[in-house]
């Protein structure tokens, strides 16, 4: 075992803990700092690969640029180096990459390179793999709407919302999200009706064969009140 490695490994994993107010993280998304040295100290890079994914998306802001682009740095070298990890967290790294050069960089066509880049791991989309896969076209469509390219922005979207409902995962939270944001795309390039029929139909189905007492339910009928108000 490498004791310069395993040092920084804990370095930058309590560097980590330490950036993030603890009421920002869910309760038992992160084991205890003796579990995580316990891991580490065995050499254990599984482990720490699937940590350095759980907390990168709590770092995802301007205010911690360096130390995002740190645990980039290091989910890559461990995929290279440690022999661990699969297609998927090559594709979820280029994800990673593509988010931070849109948001911090705020470099946007270098991140739809970056984002069809992670796009091109999932040559086969099964059961598996088919949520990413849909945030993955999810979020290259949103790159090309900032980039102001319509037409790409609907293709890609509505392309994550064809995977999840080929794999019946619509009525997720991440399915809903994808409708949400395709639907105020919809009205942004002046398809307003498109956009409320489709809010519409997945509210109906909500309201018929799911729970309507949860986040699903309020973001449907938070965007339709916003499209409405808004009278385009």
């Amino acid at each position: 075992m490498n004791t310069n490695n395993t040092t920084r490994h804990q370095q930058i994993i309590l560097e980590c803990l330490s950036f993030i107010p603890a009421s920002h993280i869910p309760v038992g998304m992160f084991d205890s700092e003796d579990e995580i040295r316990r891991h580490i100290a065995d050499n254990d890079m599984a482990y720490y690969l699937e940590f350095l994914q759980k907390i990168y998306p709590y770092l995802n802001t301007d205010n911690y640029a360096e130390g995002m682009a740190s645990v980039l740095s290091e989910m890559e070298r461990v995929l290279n180096e440690e022999n661990v990890g699969t297609i998927l967290d090559h594709a979820s790294l280029y994800d990673y990459r593509a988010a931070y050069a849109a948001h911090v960089e705020k470099n946007i066509p270098h991140a739809i390179e970056l984002q069809r880049k992670a796009i091109s791991y999932l040559t086969n989309i099964d059961e598996e793999s088919a949520m990413l896969a849909a945030n993955l076209y999810a979020n290259l469509g949103a790159l090309y709407r900032l980039n102001k390219e319509k037409e790409p922005a609907v293709i890609h979207m509505k392309k994550g919302i064809d995977i999840l409902g080929q794999y019946h995962m619509l009525f997720t939270g991440s399915g809903i999200a994808q409708v949400c944001n395709y639907a105020t795309l919809l009205y942004d390039i002046g398809e307003s009706e498109t956009a409320l029929s489709l809010l519409k139909k997945f509210t109906s189905v909500m309201e018929q064969h799911h729970d309507t007492d949860n986040p699903n339910y309020a973001a449907l009928k938070r965007t339709t009140e916003l499209i409405l108000k808004s009278g385009k």
